[in-house]
């Protein structure tokens, strides 16, 4: 039988690791005010975009992990979580393709010099500039946080669902 207390191992770290991302959030909001920097900064909007799939993602996640749990013998459950897992592999490497075109676009924003006729031009120019350099920066950095998180999340989940699923094998093993 496997115990109660190790079947909720893998949806209080997916919680724990969820509730310090949306304190993180938060507090990036409240103290940096984070949505409206990124608004005015990131032309793209990609980093809308990546904050959206990651918390759409990590909710799936935790929807389908805590499944699992409550039916750890059920195999729809384990081929489900297996499922959500390889999306979660995808989409980090989506993330950084993400992070990889906003930094193209930024930089194409930011290498769009037309007109350095007078001073007036000159300024619009250095603008441009520092607009397409945080986006490029933004965009990079909210990619990078989604990728890392999310891998880190599979990491420490993956570990814990190898040991149910082993603890599944030796059950049936002993019964037989």
């Amino acid at each position: 039988m496997i115990y109660r207390h190790r079947r909720l191992k893998p949806v209080l770290k997916w919680w724990v690791i969820f509730c310090i991302v949306v304190f993180a959030t938060v507090y990036s909001q409240l103290t940096l005010n984070l949505f409206s920097a990124l608004n005015t900064a990131d032309v793209t909007k990609l980093s809308f975009i990546v904050i959206g799939i990651f918390y759409t993602y990590m909710i799936a996640l935790g929807v389908k992990l805590s499944k699992y749990c409550k039916n750890v013998n059920n195999q729809n459950c384990t081929d489900e979580l297996a499922k959500v897992q390889k999306h979660g592999w995808f989409l980090s490497d989506i993330f950084m393709a993400i992070g990889f075109l906003g930094t193209l676009v930024g930089f194409i924003y930011m290498l769009d010099l037309t007109g350095l006729q007078n001073s007036n031009a000159a300024q619009a120019t250095l603008i441009t500039l520092t607009t397409g350099m945080k986006t490029a920066l933004y965009t990079t950095v909210m990619a990078l946080i989604g990728s890392i998180v999310v891998k880190c999340t599979l990491y420490i989940l993956n570990n814990d669902i190898e040991q149910i699923e082993e603890e599944k094998i030796c059950v049936t093993i002993r019964k037989s």
